[in-house]
């Protein structure tokens, strides 16, 4: 989960992007999970909306949105009721929801879309004709041409990814829970294959191959397959028990600063996190 720095930080650089620009239109993914508000409450509340301002609250970053006249007179109560009920449908999870805090269709009216990013989300400004990657759970059109896209790669599965641990050459790695009875999850590793080269063949052939590797070493030191799988959309990914330690990285850079030697024979057989990278 981001730190209230780096979440401070974010909201500041989008609202330098996107403040006073217009919402034109929305669209949202199939998926639930993210939105904690119905779809058609969503889109309707966010259409023609000017964004006044983004700002921090606490881990959430909050767009304050204004109506414009021309959407305002069109609002019916229909629409208002909808938006009550979204109001108590608030939700607390660590995921993308929206809170409307006036319901009235009246020009300047104020409404609210909180994003939380949890461990893996991402909000991103870009142009229209850049490639959508997968888990893109939302795409916001603004006027000025550019788009606002919610981008959450956080499930595998019966798998939740916490946060990332590490990137190699070939993949990433992020600290896992299997979703299941309250206390008695136990944490696990998901590899998956780097986006920049998930349309790579000989890598899906590679990253299948070192996983079969894998799970034939038994060593104290080498991390145990799970489960190796593609995913509902297509995506591959590799499961691994979860060795709590620290990096070889970390070690090198406490003997360093100690001024210490650490050779081979000590290094061996040092617990280290196999999956951070150095």
């Amino acid at each position: 989960m981001p730190e209230l720095p780096e979440v401070e930080t974010i909201a500041r650089g989008l609202s330098q992007r996107v403040t006073g620009d217009v919402i034109e239109s929305v669209w949202l993914g199939q998926k639930k999970e993210p939105l904690k508000s119905p779809a058609d409450v969503m889109a309707a509340a966010l259409e023609q909306t000017r964004i006044s301002a983004v700002r921090r609250m606490g881990k959430h970053i909050v767009f304050d949105l204004d109506r414009l006249e021309s959407a305002a007179r069109m609002a019916s109560s229909a629409n208002c009721k909808r938006q009550k009920h979204a109001t108590r449908k608030r939700s607390r999870a660590n995921s993308t929801s929206l809170e409307l805090q006036a319901s009235h269709g009246v020009p300047g009216t104020r409404a609210q879309w909180i994003v939380h990013l949890g461990m893996t989300g991402r909000l991103q400004v870009c142009d229209p004709r850049a490639e959508v990657e997968k888990h893109t759970h939302a795409v916001v059109k603004l006027r000025s041409g550019r788009e606002v896209r919610f981008v959450d790669p956080r499930r595998f599965g019966r798998l939740w990814l916490l946060r990332r641990l590490g990137q190699g050459g070939m993949g990433e790695v992020y600290l896992a829970t299997a979703a299941g009875i309250e206390g008695a999850e136990r944490p696990c590793v998901v590899k998956i294959i780097r986006r920049d080269r998930a349309t790579d063949r000989s890598f899906l052939a590679r990253f299948f191959d070192e996983a079969r590797v894998q799970a034939q070493l038994q060593h104290p030191g080498v991390a145990q397959i799970v489960e190796a799988s593609i995913d509902d959309s297509g995506e591959p990914y590799v499961v691994l028990e979860y060795v709590e330690g620290k990096s070889l990285g970390e070690v090198r850079n406490d003997a360093h600063c100690a001024a210490v030697t650490i050779g081979w024979a000590d290094a061996v057989p040092l617990p280290a996190n196999p999956y951070a990278t150095p």
